[in-house]
């Protein structure tokens, strides 16, 4: 009998240890925070859009439509947004004659452009908001003897915006000016809004 009750004993004993750390693990389960969005989430490679909007005075005629929007790929770091092949056929039809934008979009090749940045989160941690600070945009145009130093100025006065659902980066930057050899182009201003999805 004494037995019988020992055995009874340790098994109760046993049952209460096992459901004590099984509650406990429950408990260390639920104090698991969920991980909460972080402004790293915007860092990664896009591909989408680049829209070109009014106005822009063309050297031949005046456009104030906004174009169908160019093909673009971007890799976005810890602190910039950067384009391998930033596309500035746009800004070459508004300067040059039309006999030489092929050439001169030839002769550039592939312009790489960095557009610096500051993250923050949102109010509800869905989206990272972004206040870019670019710097001009410097070409170099050689055509046989003849080379044309231009200088792109550019700004962005609105915030960006990287919807972590939707994994969509949209953001614009304002072109206000644009000099050749130090001449002032006169009358020539543009938008360029982006709209990229993460890969």
């Amino acid at each position: 009998m004494k037995n019988e009750s020992k055995l009874k004993h340790l098994f109760m004993s046993l049952m209460v240890v096992g459901c004590s750390l099984g509650m406990a693990s429950c408990s260390d389960d639920d104090d698991d925070p969920v991980k909460e969005p972080t402004v790293e989430a915007v860092i990664g490679e896009y591909s989408g859009k680049m829209y070109v909007a009014a106005p822009v005075t063309y050297a031949s005629e005046s456009k104030a439509e906004q174009t169908g929007g160019t093909d673009i790929s971007a890799t976005v770091k810890n602190d910039s947004v950067y384009f391998a092949k930033f596309p500035v056929d746009d800004i070459v039809k508004a300067i040059a004659p039309s006999e030489l934008v092929e050439a001169i979009i030839g002769a550039l090749g592939d312009v790489k452009y960095e557009i610096g940045y500051k993250a923050t989160m949102n109010t509800a941690k869905d989206s990272v908001v972004m206040t870019f600070d670019p710097k001009p945009l410097e070409l170099k145009i050689s055509l046989s003897e003849n080379t044309q130093e231009i200088k792109v100025d550019i700004s962005a006065t609105d915030k960006g915006s990287y919807s972590i659902d939707k994994k969509k980066l949209k953001f614009a930057i304002n072109v206000d000016g644009v000099t050749i050899n130090e001449e002032p182009l006169k009358d020539f201003k543009s938008q360029f809004s982006f709209d990229m999805n993460q890969k």
